[in-house]
């Protein structure tokens, strides 16, 4: 256990300093609209994910998806 907590507290630091780096200086709405941009954009990709499809599906399905764009 104090392992684990010699590696947690240093990695937390870091997700901390890495998200206040990317939201500093921006108004609140703005730091809003951009996550809900990012959620919307995730909820069109997984629109037409082959749930419960094969592995080979997926593939296929992903490969389809990154020449649409």
């Amino acid at each position: 256990m104090k392992y684990f907590a010699l590696l947690l507290y240093p990695a937390a630091g870091i997700i901390l300093l890495w998200m206040w780096a990317k939201v500093r200086k921006k108004k609140l709405d703005q730091i809003v609209d951009e996550a809900s941009d990012e959620h919307h954009a995730l909820l069109k990709i997984a629109e037409n994910h082959p749930y419960g499809g094969s592995q080979a599906e997926y593939r296929q399905w992903m490969k389809d998806y990154s020449d649409k764009h």
